[in-house]
């Protein structure tokens, strides 16, 4: 980051109309190595530079304490925050405690700056203690969040967060299994989930699952080879769209989206999963929208019965990327 801060640095001391900071409108910030120990770079030196960011990306992977004091965060939309517990080589801090809490800490500070965040975006690349945390944090504009790879600790910090206006939700499987999963919906105002491509979800009933704890759902999305048909019959009043895509899931056994050949078991799969799509179970459902590779699918025979189904449901079928 040396030569950026040096140019953001000259450029500002010829005047404001020639700063190159205030034309910066996404930052992404990856520091594995400071270029002088004596002098470190961090964050803070970049982000004082540059006040007119929206999107900031943040892989921690720096190894200094930060503090965001006197930097102006108002104008960010949007945070996508990774975090790793392990790195390699010599760069380590003195404890594990140390190497979590300067992390979340740096993440707790820029969320408490930032009131007009929109979407926030939590991962974590690698694994490692896990730190109770109790923060108390307020995100009266965040209306996405998505959550990847999360450990068991980061769901429970997140149950001390008050998110009024959260309407979509894009995760894989890792927060299903605990408590903080459920009081996303307990103000009911998610509308829109967004399951990405997880295997583990080839283990959970998380169709059927989310339909019960989301009554206000209006949107869903799931890759069909990354999540298995509900075994039971859902229903839902709100649901009106559900858009389904395609990925080839290597670990399933009827894995062949991309290859020329079909597989009976695959088609099965595609049955049992439009099976559910009826207008008795989903008063409010109109639209099926396919996602990604569908083109071989749907234009064989046997895809045939399934759109007709959906047309005297009086349900559109919509192909988007074929």
């Amino acid at each position: 980051m040396g030569p950026l801060l040096h140019s953001l640095r000259s450029s500002a001391q010829d005047g404001q109309h020639h700063a190159y900071g205030r034309w910066v409108r996404r930052l992404e910030l990856s520091v594995i190595e400071h270029e002088d120990p004596l002098r470190p770079i961090t964050p803070t030196d970049i982000l004082r530079h540059c006040r007119n960011v929206e999107v900031l990306v943040k892989y921690d992977d720096d190894l200094l304490p930060h503090s965001l004091e006197g930097v102006d965060l108002t104008k960010i939309k949007r945070l996508d925050w990774w975090y790793a517990w392990y790195r390699d080589g010599s760069h380590q801090f003195d404890t594990q405690e140390d190497d979590h809490s300067r992390g979340v800490d740096f993440l707790h500070q820029v969320l408490r700056r930032a009131p007009h965040l929109q979407y926030l975006s939590l991962g974590k690349r690698y694994g490692g203690p896990d730190r109770r945390d109790t923060a108390h944090l307020c995100l009266p504009s965040l209306t996405t969040l998505r959550l990847e790879s999360i450990p068991r600790q980061m769901c429970s910090n997140l149950e001390q967060w008050h998110l009024p206006n959260l309407h979509n939700l894009i995760m894989d499987a890792s927060p299903v299994a605990f408590p903080f999963f459920h009081t996303l919906f307990n103000d009911s105002s998610v509308r829109v989930v967004e399951l990405l491509d997880d295997i583990f979800f080839l283990d959970q009933e998380i169709i059927s699952f989310i339909f019960t704890v989301a009554p206000n759902l209006q949107e869903l999305s799931y890759y069909i080879e990354f999540s298995q048909p509900p075994s039971n019959t859902p229903s839902h009043l709100t649901l009106n769209c559900i858009r389904l895509h395609s990925k080839v899931n290597t670990m399933a056994q009827y894995s062949t989206w991309s290859t020329g050949q079909t597989d009976s078991r695959i088609w099965e799969v595609l049955k049992e999963h439009f099976a559910v799509f009826k207008r008795s179970n989903f008063p409010s459902l109109h639209r099926i929208v396919l996602h990604g590779d569908w083109a071989k699918r749907v234009n064989d025979p046997r895809f045939r019965p399934l759109s007709e189904a959906l047309h005297t449901e009086n349900i559109h079928l919509e192909l988007d990327g074929c």
